[in-house]
């Protein structure tokens, strides 16, 4: 009995206790990575979804000191409208005031976008008190702070290089940090989430795991605010469900060869989106027809038509194509696109019949 009860006593302490540790250990390991993993995807959607700033002109600033803060203005649209670096904190605020005001009366931008990095209060203290003291009339200047986490490496990225060629990446990040406030969606899905600083240790996690939820929170996200494809980018259409980077490239090569899409019929006009692909993905996408008939208005006024595109009316866009015959004559062959309302809401085009009863 000695023996077996020395046996027991061993086998306990040296082989069981030791194996249900560890098993123990592992189990509440495993749950912890779980749940950190999603709680990271939780506050990046609350990040992704944002709510942006749409119809403004805005300036982004990306604090500095002896580097300067560098300035990006763009348009409703984000569209670069300009760029430029003034030197706030060196003795020469007065003087770089006069600069801020001249650009923020020149583009008609009453909204300042600060980074939260190096210089941020000190940045934000500057145009406060000019706020106060009403420096910028007859414009009516707020400013608000936003987090600049993953900006200096998308400057430097390949994405950022091919947006932006031959721009600074110092200035690319003034682009960005404007651009979070007008579009989050768009502007944040361009990093990838590990740099978007939300979520902590997450190099202790499993990195399978975590990039798989964290592309799950992306696509659901875009998925369920949608895209207007005009005015998106070739980052953000890979998300869609039945895109990759080749169909989401064909899309924006098409639209800058033959101008904005009119209606979602035309995306089967898109090489290498066939009739499954566009079953997958037009539910996703819509189309401003406000965007529609400013550009088409624009550009009717500067050239009188644009790659056969003309605006006939609010209900409709005639779009022209001249063929030539055997003889060297020409026929013009008039198509009207008619915009549909509900390409502007995230609805099957199956499902029109239903939604228009």
């Amino acid at each position: 009995m000695k023996i077996l009860h020395n046996s027991l006593d061993d086998s306990f302490k040296r082989l069981i206790c030791p194996l249900l540790c560890r098993e123990f250990r592992a189990k509440l390991t495993s749950d912890a990575e779980k749940e950190s993993v999603m709680m990271f995807g939780r506050n990046l959607r609350q990040l992704l979804l944002t709510s942006p700033v749409p119809g403004r002109t805005l300036m982004g600033v990306d604090p500095g000191y002896k580097h300067g803060c560098k300035l990006a203005i763009i348009s409703p649209t984000s569209q670069i409208l300009h760029t430029d670096v003034v030197y706030l904190h060196c003795g020469q605020g007065f003087r770089e005031a006069e600069k801020i005001k001249r650009l923020l009366l020149n583009f008609n931008c009453s909204t300042v976008v600060i980074g939260n990095g190096t210089a941020c209060r000190e940045t934000e203290a500057y145009f406060a008190d000019l706020i106060m003291r009403n420096y910028f009339a007859p414009l009516d200047v707020v400013y608000c702070i936003v987090s600049e986490a993953g900006a200096s490496i998308y400057s430097v990225s390949p994405e950022a290089n091919k947006e932006m060629p031959g721009l600074d990446p110092n200035l690319r990040s003034a682009v960005s940090i404007a651009r979070r406030v007008q579009d989050p969606l768009a502007e944040l899905v361009k990093i990838e989430p590990k740099h978007i600083g939300v979520g902590m240790y997450q190099h202790d996690v499993s990195q399978t795991l975590l990039k798989a939820t964290l592309d799950s929170v992306v696509e659901e996200c875009v998925s369920f605010v949608g895209v207007d494809i005009n005015i998106c980018s070739e980052v953000l259409l890979r998300h869609i469900a039945g895109l990759n980077a080749n169909r989401a490239k064909n899309i924006i090569e098409w639209r800058e060869k033959n101008g904005p899409f009119i209606n979602r019929e035309q995306l089967k006009k898109v090489k290498g989106l066939g009739p499954k692909s566009f079953q997958q993905c037009a539910g996703f996408i819509r189309i401003n027809q406000d965007y529609i008939r400013t550009f088409c208005s624009s550009q009717t006024e500067s050239s009188g038509q644009i790659q056969g595109v003309a605006v006939t009316s609010s209900a409709g866009v005639e779009v022209t194509n001249e063929k030539q015959g055997k003889k060297k004559s020409k026929t013009t062959v008039n198509v009207v696109l008619k915009p549909n309302p509900l390409d502007q809401t995230c609805i099957h085009p199956e499902s029109y019949d239903i939604a228009m009863r």
